[in-house]
């Protein structure tokens, strides 16, 4: 996944919740600012730190845990 659509995610989700906050449950519109702000990085850095686990855990990662050949013990 590459940053654009991380950051383009991030803001549909920050605004979501701008709108939400504001016109359904009548915060004011500094606090809703604040709170989807929060909201997006909250979205960002979790779509960035799922993104570093998939590719830890799968088989064909850099980091994957393959059984080694057996060496000859003679």
């Amino acid at each position: 996944m590459s940053v654009r659509i991380k950051a383009v995610l991030a803001v549909l989700a920050a605004a979501a919740t701008f709108g939400a906050l504001v016109y359904w449950r009548h915060f004011f519109i500094q606090h809703a600012a604040l709170v989807a702000l929060a909201v997006g990085a909250l979205v960002y850095t979790t779509l960035g730190t799922s993104q570093r686990l998939r590719r830890t855990y799968r088989r064909e990662g850099p980091r994957s845990i393959e059984r080694r050949p057996p060496e000859d013990k003679r």
